[in-house]
């Protein structure tokens, strides 16, 4: 339960951010045709040097505060958006490789902490049940995000929408540890560290 109610809202979050990206790169940015799939290439280097560091990272440190802290490096490089719409205009593309750069490796490198921590804390008996039941939850999360992500940009725009939705995630990152389920989240790996 600590993680499903952590999950539903950090996917709500990550979705809508999600839904806005390639409309903020081809129509704010305008980034070139030519650029385009090299920044969609730089985004996937970055995931795969996220996933290959996340082991490294979780054997030094507690892994739901690794999941915490990549989710508010996150939210804050969404946030980051304002400032990369100048830094474009003043030095060309460069910004916007360096930034997918960092959106390809902390939203990759979520997936291992998160795997870890339902390993950890979900029954052997009932590991195929409760994969199932993630999974139809982080699917919900999703399209629900997706959803919203579309709504919101109507309203606000794409810009103010990442923003938004960079703030609502750092948001669950300052809140969720002083909740009950922190608490048994983090008493639970930390059991799982020692053994």
């Amino acid at each position: 339960m600590a993680l499903i109610f952590l999950l539903v809202f950090t996917l709500i979050g990550v979705s809508i951010m999600n839904a806005n990206i390639q409309s903020v790169l081809l129509h704010t940015f305008k980034v070139p045709v030519e650029h385009f799939g090299f920044v969609q290439t730089v985004v996937g280097i970055g995931g795969i040097i996220g996933v290959s560091a996340a082991p490294f990272i979780i054997r030094k440190f507690n892994t739901s505060n690794v999941l915490l802290s990549s989710l508010f490096v996150l939210g804050s490089l969404c946030i980051l958006i304002f400032p990369l719409n100048t830094l474009y205009r003043m030095y060309d593309i460069v910004p916007i490789y360096v930034w997918c750069m960092f959106l390809g490796i902390t939203t990759n490198l979520l997936n291992v902490p998160l795997n870890s921590l339902f390993i950890q804390t979900v029954p052997e008996e009932v590991i195929g049940r409760g994969a199932s039941i993630i999974g139809a939850i982080q699917s919900i999360s999703q399209v629900f995000g997706l959803l919203l992500g579309g709504w919101i940009a109507a309203l606000f725009g794409v810009t103010h929408t990442i923003a938004l939705a960079g703030g609502f995630i750092i948001l669950v990152c300052l809140c969720y540890p002083f909740t009950h389920y922190y608490k048994v989240l983090y008493k639970t790996t930390i059991i799982s560290r020692k053994l």
